[in-house]
């Protein structure tokens, strides 16, 4: 397409048209654009489709800044339409990031999509729970440790720093409230650790 565009037989318009078209057609790789993510994401209700499969493409976080910053976006969009609906971008994000990256980043890039988990689902245990379950699978599928330890210090921290351990520790206990298994005995660990 791009050399039909370049070679003039194209038009910018026509270009736009068929790239929108191929996009909704779940054909992904293609530059990132924010724009289309927002309006794709937003017309599936944050559900999975087109958008979220593009986010799952390792191709789309080529520059891992900007794709973490539309991805950001994104979940932060489907949290305030549905807590729930940010479990489907965490995986998606997991999944694409742990692919992209040397395996000595993969679990601390999938904790970092989980920590801004705990942001996009507004504080909502039972959506970060199921935000956690999610990168697990993805980590897991993808063969790297879970990422979910290291998110929990890295959020007991930051709240830590705002408000003091003892508050820091209850905020964290009560947004994990709903985390079960392994993930709830990271939580013990990491509240224990912090008193």
């Amino acid at each position: 397409m791009s050399a039909l565009y370049d070679a003039g037989q194209l038009t910018e318009p026509q270009r736009a048209f068929v790239v929108k078209t191929m996009r909704d057609e779940y054909c992904v790789d293609f530059e990132l654009d924010p724009d289309w993510l927002t309006g794709s994401a937003e017309a599936d209700g944050w559900e999975p489709g087109p958008a979220m499969t593009s986010i799952a493409r390792p191709y789309t976080w080529d520059d891992m800044q900007a794709a973490m910053t539309v991805w950001q976006a994104l979940a932060s969009r489907a949290g305030e339409a549905e807590p729930l609906r940010v479990r489907h971008w965490v995986y998606a994000a997991t999944h694409a990031v742990v692919r992209r990256t040397d395996p000595g980043s993969a679990q601390r890039l999938a904790a970092g999509v989980v920590a801004f988990a705990a942001s996009a689902v507004g504080g909502d245990a039972a959506a970060f729970a199921a935000c956690v379950n999610a990168a697990r699978a993805a980590s897991t599928e993808m063969e790297i440790p879970s990422p979910t330890e290291m998110a929990l210090e890295w959020l007991f921290e930051s709240l830590a720093e705002k408000v003091g351990p003892g508050p820091a520790a209850t905020a964290l206990a009560q947004l994990g409230a709903e985390l079960d298994g392994e993930d709830r005995e990271a939580l013990r660990r990491v509240i224990l650790d912090a008193g």
